[in-house]
């Protein structure tokens, strides 16, 4: 069976031929559309087929990457819990480390930069700054293009096609 691409190939050299004026090259490429058609609608019905298995293999990735990412999440939950209690009983027991034959644990100050908390209505002029930024306002610039107007910086680009199978 030819492939989709030689198919649409056949069919555009039938269209070529269907311009003729010649009787017999008419009814060559009546018979010849019937025919085309056919082995394309079979083709099409392959693709089809193959269409709806890959959307039932997705249908499943999507359950196994939902069940995992909710694995992921309550391992992650466990993790943080046992961090905190471990953290918790030294800091109770005023212990900033343990030794042990396996592990070695300890409580040491974060790194960076302290945090910073600011009340904003309280900060005088020497520490503030100002910032002012300009976007375009793509707005007005749809409603332009879209009025007939011809703005050198932008464009409206064509909207897509896609194939329904039912």
């Amino acid at each position: 069976m030819a492939s989709l691409y030689q198919l649409t190939a056949e069919y555009q050299a039938l269209l070529d031929l269907g311009d003729s004026a010649d009787p017999e090259d008419q009814q060559a490429f009546l018979d010849t559309l019937e025919g085309l058609d056919f082995e394309v609608g079979l083709k099409a019905d392959s693709y089809a087929a193959v269409i709806s298995q890959l959307k039932g293999r997705t249908t499943t990735i999507k359950a196994e990457i939902d069940r995992l990412t909710s694995y992921l999440k309550a391992a992650d939950t466990s993790i943080d819990r046992m961090e905190k209690a471990l953290y918790n009983a030294m800091k109770t027991m005023d212990k900033t480390e343990i030794r042990t034959d396996l592990h070695t644990f300890k409580i040491v100050k974060n790194g960076g930069k302290a945090p910073l908390t600011i009340r904003e209505d309280d900060v005088p002029a020497e520490y503030q700054r100002t910032v002012v930024t300009t976007v375009p306002d793509k707005t007005k610039i749809r409603e332009a293009l879209e009025a007939g107007e011809n703005l050198p910086f932008a464009e409206l680009g064509e909207r897509g096609s896609h194939l329904v199978i039912k």
